[in-house]
């Protein structure tokens, strides 16, 4: 008898220490349509909460999921995208249904930088409109770009272009 009720009593805890994955709390990050995470971590809500509060405007995933760097080979891509720091919900939903070949990779293996493509003209010594351009460059490139770069893109007999790092993202 002290057997069966102790089986019992130890069924009973394991089933109510049991929770479903949907029942818990934990923290997410917002995820905007295209795959873009959205700010900064909600924390203390269950699967149901976050999907009743923000279901209808975005999707999300738990903020522990691992996160990798990707290289993309696509229809809109023509050679190669790079992107850092995303898990594989995000590829899985917003990548793979759009023919995306995507390939985890090393993050040490690309930067991408913000750069403004300035065009000076020699004549009147007057800028063109600032261009804002960002580019992905490979290993050896990145070790030789910082902050406040200046390289000549181009140069012609009136105008001198060029490009100024502002930011690695």
């Amino acid at each position: 008898m002290k057997r069966n009720l102790m089986l019992f009593l130890v069924m009973c805890f394991s089933f109510v220490s049991c929770k479903k994955e949907s029942d818990i709390k934990t923290c997410w990050q917002l995820v905007q349509n295209g795959g873009l995470v959205n700010g900064g971590e909600i924390c203390n809500k269950t699967q149901t909460e976050m999907q009743d509060q923000y279901g209808n405007q975005f999707d999300f995933f738990r903020s522990s999921e691992p996160r990798y760097c990707w290289r993309f080979n696509g229809p809109q891509i023509s050679g190669y995208g790079y992107a850092r720091n995303l898990p594989q919900y995000i590829i899985d939903k917003y990548y793979t249904p759009y023919s995306y070949v995507s390939i985890k990779i090393n993050c040490n293996s690309f930067c991408n930088w913000r750069m403004f493509i300035r065009s000076q003209s020699k004549i009147t010594g007057q800028y063109q409109p600032t261009l804002v351009k960002n580019e992905t460059y490979l290993t050896d490139t990145c070790r030789t770009l910082y902050v406040g770069r200046i390289v000549v893109v181009r140069e012609t007999t009136d105008s001198l272009i060029t490009a100024e790092y502002k930011n690695e993202f």
